[in-house]
């Protein structure tokens, strides 16, 4: 207990400085994202579906930028399908192969959201995305509220999400 006492400080400075570097990778990564409206996402979803960004008004939703080869996006899957129970997903894989290669992986997971095959990255240049995995809430009037690089819990989404539709 006298150790704990003696050197929370230290202990307190390290915290702040992991916080900090967490941060500045944060920042880094998501340099390039747009601000305001989002850049327009349309295409043919791998159920056959037609998909557009423009098409979702209501509330707001998550735009989820993953890859089949992103392990961390491996860990944040099932929180992304949980999700898509409440809210509206649309998740965008890109650079993970040709469309049957995508459908066999998204099977083979047993992933649930709506997937849209980006195999050559266009919409994730078009959205500044540097790194897997990238999320961005969309609000009305397809306008980016945030943008998260790397892991999010499901709780951090959903909080995202509540204040979104708070500020809408």
């Amino acid at each position: 207990m006298l150790y704990i006492k003696k050197h929370w400080k230290s202990g307190l400075l390290n915290i702040i400085i992991v916080l900090a570097v967490y941060q500045a990778v944060q920042f880094y990564h998501a340099r390039n994202t747009p601000n305001g409206m989002a850049p327009p996402i349309s295409g043919r979803l791998l159920d056959g579906q037609l998909f557009s960004l423009t098409a979702v008004k209501e509330r707001p939703m998550l735009v989820h930028f993953w890859a089949t080869w992103c392990g961390v996006c491996r860990l944040e899957q099932d929180s992304i399908d949980r999700l898509a129970k409440d809210f509206p997903v649309i998740a965008v894989a890109s650079q993970s192969g040709t469309t049957q290669e995508l459908i066999n992986t998204v099977a083979q997971r047993g992933i649930t959201v709506p997937v849209l095959l980006d195999e050559h990255g266009r919409l994730a240049r078009a959205f500044g995305v540097n790194a897997y995995p990238t999320t961005f809430v969309i609000g009305k009037n397809n306008e980016i509220y945030d943008v998260e690089v790397g892991y999010t819990t499901e709780f951090g989404f959903r909080f995202r999400l509540w204040m979104a539709s708070l500020i809408n």
